[in-house]
């Protein structure tokens, strides 16, 4: 009977084969989908990576449209911070957005490559109600009500003593500034007989 021989580089190529795989099966990559936030949060993104062994990682990384950092080297971004940490099978890749903006909304993607295997992950990120400063001016003829740093873009509610809303009466004109937000200007006629006049901005109007 024929025996069977393995030739020692073979042998050891199918071990490192099967070892490879193996390694693939077993890294995990968890992140959160999504996440809501309010403006001027410090928000933390992260990206948790497990394995069975060490991991020789080719890129892990954080981006937006582009890149933001990438492990082991710093961001160059001033409202951003990436850090990084380890343990025995786990690598553990934050990033952290301070003072959030509408600006910063949308997909942050963690990419892995490594000689183990490759994983993505994303987290869709939204901010919501943003609350700067209102300004009312009321005289004898008109009401002037003015809301800096809001967002979303939305309406304003007036009314004027028992009055059902007069909103559709105003004059609204609305800015954007670089980092999203919105300044809103209404003016309103004030009618005769009639001293109490209310403007509110109405936050789950999004009129974008």
């Amino acid at each position: 009977m024929a025996s069977m021989r393995f030739h020692p580089f073979g042998l050891f190529g199918l071990l490192s084969v099967l070892s490879t795989l193996s390694a693939a099966e077993n890294l995990k990559m968890h992140t959160i989908r999504g996440l809501m936030t309010t403006c001027g949060d410090n928000v933390v993104l992260r990206c948790n990576v497990t394995t069975d062994g060490a991991l020789d990682i080719t890129e892990f990384s954080w981006k937006d449209s582009k890149d933001i950092c990438n492990w082991g080297q710093p961001t160059n971004r001033t409202d951003m911070q990436c850090m990084t940490a380890t343990s025995t099978n786990s690598y553990n890749y934050s990033l952290t957005i301070y003072n959030i903006q509408p600006k910063h909304t949308g997909a942050y993607h963690c990419q892995l490559h490594s000689k183990q295997g490759s994983r993505n992950g994303k987290t869709f990120v939204q901010v919501h109600k943003c609350v700067g400063k209102s300004t009312v001016r009321v005289n004898s003829t008109d009401g002037t009500c003015i809301f800096e740093d809001v967002f979303p873009r939305s309406g304003v509610s007036w009314k004027q003593g028992n009055d059902d809303s007069i909103s559709h009466l105003a004059t609204t004109t609305v800015t954007e500034n670089e980092k999203g937000l919105f300044t809103v200007v209404s003016t309103m006629k004030v009618k005769k007989g009639s001293i109490l006049l209310q403007c509110v901005y109405m936050f789950t109007l999004d009129a974008r």
